[in-house]
């Protein structure tokens, strides 16, 4: 896993899931909540490490790491 993504790479995340984003989960490493694939959500914001926070449809907030989790677009 890569350290901490730079400040160019946070603005482009920044760009591609602006607030109110929908998104899918593709794959996420997080033992304790083990949420499933293919759950949706909004994106809520996206923070200066890079994680994606959402909030699921399954009313989880649980933030998608970059370089280690996997969301989509929809």
């Amino acid at each position: 896993m890569k350290n901490r993504p730079s400040l160019l790479e946070v603005r482009a995340l920044v760009q591609k899931y602006p607030c109110g984003t929908r998104v899918r989960l593709l794959q996420m490493h997080d033992l304790i909540k083990n949420l499933p694939l293919g759950l949706e959500g909004n994106v809520i914001s996206v923070n200066e490490e890079g994680t994606v926070l959402i909030q699921w449809d399954n009313r989880i907030t649980m933030g998608a790491v970059f370089y280690y989790d996997e969301i989509k677009k929809i």
